[in-house]
């Protein structure tokens, strides 16, 4: 949500296991969508005269291209929900943090997660589940090198930084 340079659409798969009513085990495979932002195509092609900038390709740093996390999920609430007079749903609230891999093209890194979600079951096997999360992450900070050359610089050659990037999830449930 809070990427500046590139494109910030994620696919992900994820499977849950609870221990009991209270806390799960969740792994999380990410696949980042590849491509600049509307602000990093804006740096990439630059602007000349008065006010203008120097090109910037951010495509040419390290940057997230897949994760994969395991979380624990403690779950603090879980009830139902009356939508209509026919129609009760179950929903649990829960909270999550884990530890993670992060591949960044040439570079790896391990990444902490944190968030908060609820998961709503309109049916016994067919769910929603909307979640925040946090990841933060050390990795090459692309400001440290000048990217407007046709070569790409190799991965050592930039500082790095810590990163703390937020992450809306919605995704389907499907339970077995």
């Amino acid at each position: 949500m809070n990427e500046p340079y590139y494109n910030d659409y994620l696919l992900g798969l994820q499977a849950t296991y609870n221990f009991n009513e209270s806390s799960a085990l969740n792994i999380q495979g990410l696949t980042w969508m590849d491509g600049l932002s509307a602000y990093g195509e804006q740096l990439k092609n630059g602007k000349t005269g008065p006010g203008g900038f120097e090109q910037f390709d951010a495509a040419k740093a390290p940057h997230p291209k897949y994760g994969l996390f395991g979380n624990y999920q403690f779950i603090a609430y879980y009830g139902k929900i009356s939508v209509t007079k026919q129609a009760v749903l179950s929903l649990n609230l829960f909270g999550l943090a884990g530890v993670g891999y992060l591949n960044l093209g040439e570079l790896n890194t391990i990444a902490l997660n944190f968030g908060v979600g609820q998961n709503l079951f309109i049916t016994k096997n067919f769910g929603l589940r909307a979640d925040l999360r946090w990841v933060i992450f050390k990795g090459p900070n692309a400001t440290t090198q000048r990217l407007t050359t046709v070569d790409k610089p190799s991965a050592s050659s930039f500082g790095d930084r810590y990163y703390y990037n937020s992450q809306l999830g919605l995704s389907f449930i499907f339970i077995l």
